[in-house]
């Protein structure tokens, strides 16, 4: 894991001042939270459909020997195992719902 230090403003009495910040940061280490690389934005039924439809669709792929039907099941199997789409991303789409907040509190600055 990288870490990074940043500088961050003081009060007048020399306390932290987190609302001074334009990213936001992790409290006990004050450094910038990194946002996950693919965070699920597919829904629990909608990931199992696409498991079992790209699982589906790859196998009758692979007996037809048809590479395309093969990449395509590959691709929404894919889907289903990770819960992201990359075509809901560029839409702005989620159909997971609201992300859930883990234990560790994130302040947002402004």
């Amino acid at each position: 894991m990288q870490q990074s230090t940043m500088s961050i403003p003081r009060t007048r009495t020399g306390v932290r001042n987190l609302d001074a910040l334009r990213e936001p940061v992790l409290p006990w280490s004050g450094s910038p939270v990194q946002p996950p690389a693919q965070a699920p934005n597919v829904g629990k039924s909608e990931q199992s459909m696409s498991l079992v439809g790209g699982a589906l669709l790859a196998g009758l792929g692979m007996a037809r020997g048809s590479i395309l039907m093969t990449l395509a099941g590959g691709a929404l199997a894919y889907r289903g195992v990770s819960g992201h789409c990359q075509l809901y991303s560029m839409l702005g789409i989620n159909t997971a719902g609201p992300a859930k907040m883990n234990q560790e509190t994130v302040y947002r600055g402004g």
